[in-house]
C-alpha cells in the first residue's frame, strides 16, 4: 500500500544507502567528474539529500518524479562515463593511511553494486509514488504534468501491467 509514510521511508532508506556508499569520501570524487546539468542536480537532491516535509499535494508528487527522472539521468551517466573506468580509479588510489587505501578500494569495488541497489530502491520508490498519486489524485494525478513521463513508465511499469 503506497502512503506518505512508505515514500518518506524508502527515501530515508535511499537517502542513507546513497550517503554511506555512493556519496562516501571514498568514491565521491567518481561523480563529481560528470557533466550534470545544473537543474538535474537540483532535481536528484529531491530524492538523494533534501528532506522530504509533505507528500500530500500534487506538486509535491511532481517533483518526486522529477527527482525520480534526475537520479535515473545521474544514473545512466555513471553507468557511461564512471563505471567503464572503474579500474582505472581503483589503481590509482592514493592515501597516507592504509586503512583509508583499503576502504577506498573496497568502495570502489563495490560500486557498481551500489548503483544496482539504487537502481532498485528507485523502482520501488517511482512505483509507491505512481500508486500514491493514482490513488490520491484520480481525476488529474500528477504524472500528467510530468516532463517525459512516458520514459518513467516504461523503464518501470512495463512489467506490471
Amino acid at each position: 500500500m503506497a502512503n506518505a509514510d512508505n515514500i518518506k521511508s524508502i527515501i530515508s532508506e535511499i537517502q542513507t544507502h546513497y550517503d554511506k556508499n555512493l556519496n562516501s569520501k571514498y568514491v565521491k570524487n567518481l561523480s563529481l567528474k560528470l557533466d550534470i546539468p545544473a537543474t538535474i542536480n537540483q532535481d536528484k537532491n529531491i530524492v538523494l539529500v533534501n528532506d522530504l516535509i509533505y507528500i500530500d499535494s500534487k506538486g509535491s508528487i511532481e517533483d518526486l518524479y522529477n527527482g525520480i527522472r534526475a537520479v535515473n539521468y545521474y544514473v545512466k551517466e555513471i553507468e557511461k562515463n564512471v563505471l567503464p573506468h572503474l579500474s582505472n580509479y581503483a589503481s590509482s588510489v592514493v592515501s597516507t593511511n592504509e586503512n583509508d587505501k583499503i576502504l577506498q578500494q573496497m568502495a570502489i569495488k563495490n560500486y557498481p553494486m551500489n548503483i544496482q541497489i539504487l537502481k532498485d530502491m528507485i523502482q520501488k520508490l517511482f512505483i509507491f509514488v505512481y500508486d500514491f498519486d493514482k490513488l490520491n489524485f484520480s481525476k488529474e494525478p500528477a504524472y500528467l504534468k510530468v516532463r517525459n513521463f512516458s520514459e518513467l513508465e516504461e523503464m518501470y511499469l512495463s512489467g506490471n501491467k
